[in-house]
């Protein structure tokens, strides 16, 4: 987890999407191993259906945001106002990105905000492949967060045509 002006640390899948939510409920989800929501289809397959840059499904008696779209490598952080923050890294000329994602000002809100319930004040990112225990620890992150119900932006973050990131942020309701 990064928060300020510290090294930002990456995150890849194995080529699916990630997946994301209050780490309690996160410790249900069994990626390619079975189901935590409706049967038919094991959590990574439920995964991999999502379309959208983000989308909430079924874990259990909660619910996790799936980021459809592509399997963007990203990281979990704290942006300059404090907001929780998922950057993920659509392309950029240089590898030195960090300062530009923590203090991104102008952002384009690209899809409709979804909600989710963030209980335990843990915050987890994580490969949707595995089960949060299995995750490689290149693939997954967890960092502190206020308890509550929160609304999930996706906003386009972009500087000319230098780099370009899709920024998803957790905004208290």
């Amino acid at each position: 987890m990064s928060k300020g002006t510290a090294k930002m640390r990456w995150l890849n899948t194995t080529g699916g999407p990630f997946a994301c939510g209050d780490a309690a409920i996160a410790k249900i989800w069994q990626g390619v191993f079975g189901s935590s929501g409706p049967m038919g289809q094991n959590d990574y397959e439920r995964a991999c259906q999502v379309t959208s840059y983000h989308q909430s499904i079924v874990c259990g008696p909660g619910r996790l945001m799936v980021l459809g779209d592509e399997p963007l490598q990203s990281t979990l952080f704290v942006n300059s106002r404090s907001e929780p923050c998922i950057a993920r890294w659509v392309y950029s000329s240089n590898s030195d990105v960090d300062d530009f994602i923590f203090g991104v000002e102008r952002l384009q809100e690209i899809e409709t905000r979804i909600q989710l319930s963030l209980l335990s004040g843990s915050l987890v990112l994580f490969d949707s492949s595995a089960p949060l225990d299995r995750c490689e620890p290149t693939a997954a992150e967890r960092i502190a967060i206020e308890p509550g119900h929160y609304e999930v932006t996706a906003e386009k973050a972009e500087k000319a045509k230098e780099l370009s990131f899709i920024i998803h942020r957790f905004l208290r309701i």
